[in-house]
């Protein structure tokens, strides 16, 4: 687990991504809530994932959102599924594997980042255009 100052620190990193003080509380929630069960999350140089690592008697989870994505709001798009696939209760295998197919997967993870896109109606209702729209996106021919 992750001190409180180094959580305190990826909150920061986070809301520097995003650059809109409005959001602030809805990054620190999330992020609160993905360190109950992630060991890491954080912003970096590689696709967003969700990367569960096989150690001795279960996984150790991290979480990275890729700092390559243009639309600053995507941050907390891509943090709400990747928490998806952090809190799936779907079994994995002793390889930390989900059991499911990836699309199973990947849809239930977007039907998660749904459900936490609409707690926050007054802070990120107006760009429910703009989140379906990424949704789709990242899903491709999956959502089909």
């Amino acid at each position: 687990m992750q001190t409180p100052e180094t959580i305190k620190s990826r909150i920061q990193q986070f809301q520097k991504a995003v650059q809109d003080p409005k959001l602030n509380l809805i990054i620190e929630k999330l992020l609160t809530e993905a360190f109950e069960k992630a060991f890491d999350v954080q912003i970096a140089d590689k696709p967003s994932q969700h990367k569960p690592v096989p150690i001795s008697g279960g996984c150790v989870h991290f979480i990275f959102i890729s700092s390559a994505l243009e639309n600053k709001r995507a941050f907390i798009y891509d943090l709400m599924h990747e928490m998806g696939h952090l809190f799936d209760e779907v079994p994995r295998d002793v390889d930390c594997r989900t059991t499911s197919t990836l699309k199973e997967s990947e849809l239930r993870a977007w039907d998660f980042a749904d459900k936490k896109f609409a707690l926050y109606p007054n802070e990120l209702g107006k760009y429910e255009k703009e989140y379906f729209e990424h949704r789709k996106k990242m899903l491709g021919p999956l959502g089909q």
